[in-house]
């Protein structure tokens, strides 16, 4: 998100946080997910661990170093002589061990490997989480939308329920109507009132699922600004089939694929390459702390201590049978399924490709349809309108175009959604802005 974008949007938020209400459009809505969705904000700190193991990955190179040091003091000293057994005095005495050990095996460069291709991965995973909110964010927003102009519609089909009931009461009393009509006039209008009712509460449900998405606060009041409109899309299929490729569940199952190839390298190397070890040791020992430390003549300190080098072989994890081995084993044959689910996948994909194109087509047709049914809608709603201002028709009649022009064009407004949902499906499933 835009810097200068992002301070507008908090901004605006400070502001109606007061009010507790807050007009807000789909690219603002999106821009806000993407800073304070609680999915997102723990998928950053997953990728943020992987991304320090990767970086600090290099550790595992470093030797072994320890350093010991203890005073030490005896309850007596003695020793027997011609003359019988005679004592001194103790003494305190200083002793320190110092060891460095360094094993290297080229399967420590490979798990540096592995590392840095689970934090890859964790990368393609931090994107598809940014891909998915962005989709759901956006379809939730234009449902919203849909539902607010049902409820619209049915709210205008209440008023005009309760003008029915209002004058077939009157005719009732009149003598024009039975009570039979009177009755049923009224069993429409309580089930419409239950039915705006169920809507409305739907419509408010799913503003606040919207602000929990986003991470808002749930009791802010959303006013959704952006309307639901199609821009139509000239796709081309043979380049939306060559975008298979880069779809995120292939993408994965290659990056998963790649891991294994790793490890199988990692175990190989363990199983017939030898461990180069180094090593060296140390203990320098004052016999008298109250004499000369560093005078190696006077015998009071020593330091007996080790240099070595040498090479490491495990036969066992050479063995065919061995745990190691058939560890590979599995892990070739994990790799073999993985080439036999990309297959499947591509073949999934190929046909998801093909069904959004035909459902793009299809709303597309639609929308034409619904324009072509708005148009009748507006003729016939000001041909009432007219016959009405001339007396030649009642006010419940405009009433009834004016309900039938409003269904087409909620019926264009759901055409156009299925297309802007068929159209975020088919940027998602290959990843190419249409």
């Amino acid at each position: 998100m835009h810097k200068k974008s992002f301070t507008t949007l908090a901004a605006v938020l400070l502001v109606a946080a007061s009010a507790s209400a807050l007009d807000l459009s789909v690219d603002q809505a999106v821009d806000y997910a993407l800073q304070h969705s609680r999915t997102l904000q723990s998928s950053r700190i997953d990728l943020e661990i992987l991304e320090k193991d990767d970086k600090t990955s290099w550790n595992s190179l470093l030797p072994t170093m320890q350093v010991n040091t203890m005073m030490s003091r005896r309850n007596e000293v003695g020793s027997y002589t011609a003359s019988g057994y005679t004592t001194t005095d103790p003494n305190w005495s200083l002793v320190t061990n110092l060891s460095f050990s360094w094993n290297f095996t080229p399967a420590l460069l490979t798990q540096m490997e592995l590392t840095r291709q689970k934090y890859e991965n964790g990368q393609l995973t931090w994107d598809q989480a940014v891909a998915d909110t962005k989709v759901n964010v956006k379809k939730l927003y234009y449902a919203i939308l849909l539902q607010q102009e049902s409820l619209e519609i049915s709210e205008e089909t209440l008023a005009n329920q309760k003008e029915r009931m209002e004058q077939t009461e009157q005719q009732y009393h009149d003598g024009y109507a039975s009570e039979l009509a009177y009755l049923q006039t009224q069993v429409a209008y309580e089930n419409q009132l239950a039915t705006v009712k169920k809507a409305r509460q739907s419509v408010n449900e799913q503003k606040r699922n919207l602000a929990f998405v986003l991470g808002m606060d749930e009791t802010v009041e959303l006013h959704l600004t952006t309307p639901i409109e199609t821009e139509f899309v000239d796709v081309d299929a043979a380049r939306a089939y060559s975008r298979i490729g880069y779809r995120f569940d292939i993408r994965n199952l290659e990056q998963q694929a790649a891991m294994l190839d790793t490890q199988l390298k990692m175990l190989d190397q363990s199983s017939f390459y030898p461990v180069f070890v180094a090593s060296a040791s140390g203990t320098p020992t004052i016999a008298d702390i109250s004499e000369k430390w560093f005078d190696r003549d006077s015998g009071n300190w020593t330091d007996q201590g080790s240099l070595s080098f040498g090479l490491s072989f495990n036969v066992t994890n050479a063995l065919p049978w061995s745990s190691n081995r058939q560890s590979a084993r599995q892990l070739k044959q994990n790799i073999e399924k993985m080439q036999v689910t990309r297959n499947t996948l591509n073949a999934n994909a190929h046909l998801e490709i093909t069904n959004l194109l035909d459902e793009l087509d299809q709303a597309r047709e639609a929308i034409g349809s619904a324009e072509r049914n708005i148009t009748l809608a507006q003729k016939s709603y000001d041909m009432t309108s007219e016959a009405y201002q001339t007396g030649f028709s009642e006010l419940l009649d405009v009433n009834d175009a004016q309900q039938a022009l409003n269904q087409a064009k909620l019926g264009k407004m759901s055409d156009q959604y299925t297309y802007l949902c068929a159209l975020l499906d088919l940027e998602y499933a290959t990843q190419d802005n249409l």
